[in-house]
């Protein structure tokens, strides 16, 4: 005799986590991982939304007429959804109705509240877990780097080598911490940097900011501060490295839609056959951080010929991307 048992393709243990990852998963990700494991626990050839309430309604699980379908109610924020089999398998009967009610059960729960808890929880170690890598690289590695840039003091070279290294460490380590800063904190740190560095190269800096006080107190998102300082620190490299410039201006804005950054250099210039990003890309990878950081941005950036004689980077961010 024919059993009439149901058999999930899921191991019990395997359905749980994957409705706690269901939990877990972004909102607009949600509908397709539900229909993906519907599909997969209830072997049904097709899974699909039902928004118009044409195969069921109420609050319980239902077999559609011939039993080729289950109707499973919307729950949280999630649409009803038709689970559909082949006319070639079995109808769906009272067992798999019952299974398919335990199923709806249970993600009801997770997603009406267990689910919140496990998601809390997992970004609550998630930022445990940064804060102590954040720790180690801060406590061995800033340690060592530190010793190095003062017993290297002779060596000019790698003293400043171990000062950038320094320098990108401890970007790192804040990026981690995930901690935002005020803007007006952040530009200082921009402008002490910037300086300290081109002032070693015997490049004299005209630094002006133009932010109000309200925004200098908004607190920048560390994404948002981790690009824009890759960003400004390559374009002091490639500068020093590829210009011979003797002056940098950097100019730096803030208004109700975009932040502006730019710098430029009296340096070598441009060629008459040479544009101003193929100057700037003689630094190798250097042009493609600095496109990939801005564009991650959702901002915009560009290389002309300034009117210092060298070249000027143009970068714009939206404002809604920095905070």
């Amino acid at each position: 005799m024919k059993s009439n048992a149901v058999h999930s393709s899921l191991p019990a243990q395997n359905l749980v986590t994957q409705v706690l990852d269901l939990a877990c998963a972004p909102t607009a990700e949600r509908p397709g991982r539900w229909a993906a494991l519907l599909a997969q626990s209830l072997d049904a050839a097709r899974v699909e939304p039902d928004l118009g309430g044409a195969h069921g309604a109420g609050l319980a699980v239902q077999i559609t007429p011939a039993g080729q379908g289950l109707w499973l109610p919307a729950l949280a924020d999630l649409p009803a959804m038709v689970v559909h089999r082949s006319q070639h398998r079995r109808a769906f009967d009272l067992r798999d109705q019952q299974w398919a009610t335990q199923l709806h059960a249970l993600a009801c729960r997770v997603l009406a509240g267990d689910g919140a808890h496990q998601q809390g929880a997992y970004q609550q170690g998630a930022a445990g877990e940064r804060a102590r890598i954040a720790c180690d690289l801060h406590d061995d590695l800033g340690a060592k780097l530190l010793s190095l840039a003062h017993a290297s003091a002779a060596d000019a070279a790698v003293a400043a080598l171990a000062r950038e290294a320094l320098q990108e460490m401890r970007l790192i380590v804040h990026h981690l911490a995930a901690q935002p800063l005020p803007l007006g904190e952040v530009l200082a740190d921009w402008r002490a940097e910037c300086i300290t560095r081109l002032h070693a190269a015997e490049v004299s800096v005209d630094w002006q900011a133009d932010v109000n006080a309200a925004d200098q107190a908004a607190l920048v998102s560390p994404r948002a501060a981790m690009h824009l300082t890759r960003v400004l620190r390559e374009s002091v490299t490639n500068l020093i490295n590829h210009s011979g410039a003797a002056q940098c201006r950097v100019r730096l804005a803030l208004d109700s839609e975009k932040f502006s950054l730019s710098i430029e250099d009296n340096g070598c210039g441009l060629r008459a056959d040479q544009t101003a990003g193929q100057r700037a890309g003689q630094a190798g990878m250097g042009l493609t951080h600095i496109e990939r950081r801005v564009q991650g941005l959702q901002g915009q950036f560009q290389w002309l010929a300034s009117t210092l004689g060298g070249v000027l980077l143009q970068v714009q961010v939206p404002r809604k991307t920095m905070f």
